[in-house]
């Protein structure tokens, strides 16, 4: 039977937690606030987990929380700082029968809880259903399409992951709380980068789930976008990224190797789209990390797909901005040499 609105609206269970990782999200966090309090259905709660914050934001949370009983703040005490623990922790405190994700910076429509609590609860077999997520730069509906990719077959989500093709964001989602808490399931928290990824992977690699890709659904949630994904990536936050892109690729090669080698190949497309998405996304400033990065992938998996020359090519490039440009043939240079080389 389809839970109704008020269910449990009258209990002190709620029915969906809603969990927040905050980090001086002062300029957002009350633009979330008001989309969560829009929701048409009132059953919920909302844990937001400080990690430090410096700003005034959990001052005004602290607000939102002596007004509506429904939200709850919560301060990461132990390390280490980041999404993973602050989620961990609100895995561990919340009590809804649903739960889900939901960085300070994005938005749910007014419909998404009624929407997912009314999809899922018709199919109580499901372990997690999965939603659309839109964009958005300033206000919703300025930024056209959605994050989410298709596929026929549900055993191909877990290929996307592996390749590095993300299909779904992590608000995504939508969890039965006993699945995760039952498995053990909890973020990563060694991962500087890649949280999202990992997470999602693992489970569909490690736990067999039952989802269902709700592809008709309507879009019920959005994500800010920066005013250019294009930046100069600092040495601090490449020697991040290539970090986390270094540590799954080890971590998930294993579990590929006890779980099953027919996907062993999804990895090889894994390299070409992060080392991809590091030379045509950000105006790369070192050298030095990049290759330590395949260095690094190569000794625990022999990378056969893609070269230094290759790559210090395309750095080149990337420093010549050449890579940013429209019709400079960048693009078509990668698909030629890197993608179809066999084909020269």
């Amino acid at each position: 039977m389809p839970e109704t609105l008020n269910s449990t609206h009258n209990n002190s269970k709620p029915l969906v937690s809603i969990i927040t990782p905050n980090y001086n999200s002062s300029s957002y966090i009350a633009e979330t606030h008001d989309s969560i309090q829009q929701q048409t259905h009132p059953n919920w709660e909302w844990l937001i987990i400080d990690d430090g914050s410096d700003d005034d934001s959990s001052e005004i949370i602290k607000q939102f929380s002596s007004s509506d009983p429904r939200i709850k703040i919560f301060e990461r005490k132990n390390p280490p700082k980041g999404a993973s623990t602050c989620r961990n922790i609100g895995i561990e405190q919340a009590r809804g029968k649903y739960l889900m994700f939901l960085d300070a910076d994005d938005l749910l429509a007014p419909f998404c809880l009624e929407q997912r609590v009314k999809k899922v609860s018709i199919q109580p077999e499901l372990d997690f259903g999965v939603f659309k997520m839109g964009f958005f730069k300033k206000n919703l509906g300025d930024s056209p399409g959605c994050i989410n990719i298709y596929t026929e077959t549900k055993a191909e989500y877990l290929h996307f992951f592996l390749s590095y093709n993300l299909p779904w964001a992590i608000t995504c989602p939508f969890w039965k709380r006993e699945f995760l808490t039952e498995n053990n399931i909890l973020f990563s928290e060694k991962y500087p980068r890649l949280q999202d990824p990992e997470f999602h992977t693992k489970i569909l690699l490690k736990h067999n789930p039952k989802f269902e890709v709700f592809s008709k659904a309507k879009i019920d949630c959005y994500y800010r976008q920066g005013s250019n994904h294009k930046i100069v990536i600092t040495p601090e936050s490449l020697n991040k990224s290539t970090k986390a892109i270094a540590l799954f690729y080890k971590d998930i090669s294993a579990a590929i190797n006890k779980k099953d080698r027919t996907l062993d190949g999804f990895l090889d497309k894994y390299v070409l789209n992060v080392f991809h998405s590091l030379l045509f996304n950000h105006r790369l400033q070192s050298l030095k990390q990049v290759i330590h990065l395949f260095r690094q992938m190569n000794s625990c998996r022999t990378i056969t797909n893609l070269s230094i020359a290759k790559i210090l090519l395309f750095f080149f490039l990337n420093r010549s901005r050449l890579t940013f440009v429209k019709g400079a043939g960048v693009s078509l240079l990668w698909k030629i040499l890197v993608l179809k080389p066999n084909k020269l």
